[in-house]
C-alpha cells in the first residue's frame, strides 16, 4: 500500500495514474471523486468490472507508486460536472481499443476520449509485423 498518499492534495476531477499490476509499461488511469457521505472514492474503468466506483483505500490497496497526478484544468463548477460525468458512466463496459481506463479518464476530464497507450501499442505491433515481413 502506498505510504505517501496523504501528501497528494487531490481535488475532485483529478486523474491518478499508477502502473498496472505487474506491468510497469502499462498505466492505469482513475478519477478522484472526493468525499461523499464520509467516504473518499475514485472512479475507474477495468476489464473485469467496467466503470466502477470504489473507496480510495481499495484503489490504493496494491499500489506501491504513483506515476503521476494530472490536475483537472477547470473551475469548481467544471470539477463538479466532471465528477457527475464520471459517476454517470458507472456500469459502462470496458473495451481495450475504444473505451479503456485512459479513454474514460480523458472523456471525464473533457478531453478527447483517446488512449495514447493504444496508439503506441498499435504502432509497435505494426513495426513488429513490418520487420517480420521485411526479414522474410
Amino acid at each position: 500500500m502506498l505510504k505517501e498518499r496523504q501528501d497528494m492534495n487531490l481535488l475532485s476531477g483529478d486523474r491518478i495514474v499508477v502502473p498496472k499490476k505487474g506491468m510497469n509499461l502499462i498505466q492505469h488511469h482513475a478519477i478522484y471523486l472526493g468525499f461523499k457521505e464520509g467516504v473518499e472514492s475514485v472512479a475507474e474503468n477495468t476489464l473485469e468490472k467496467g466503470v466502477q466506483i470504489l473507496s480510495i483505500s481499495d484503489f490504493f490497496r496494491d499500489v506501491d507508486v504513483i506515476t503521476k497526478i494530472e490536475r483537472f484544468e477547470g473551475n469548481h463548477e467544471q470539477r463538479l460536472k466532471s465528477v457527475k460525468k464520471a459517476i454517470s458512466l458507472v456500469g459502462k463496459k470496458y473495451d481495450v481499443l475504444n473505451f479503456n481506463c485512459e479513454h474514460y479518464a480523458n472523456f471525464v476530464q473533457d478531453k478527447n476520449p483517446i488512449s495514447k497507450q493504444v496508439h503506441v501499442g498499435g504502432a509497435l505491433i505494426l513495426l513488429f509485423l513490418a520487420t517480420k515481413f521485411y526479414n522474410n
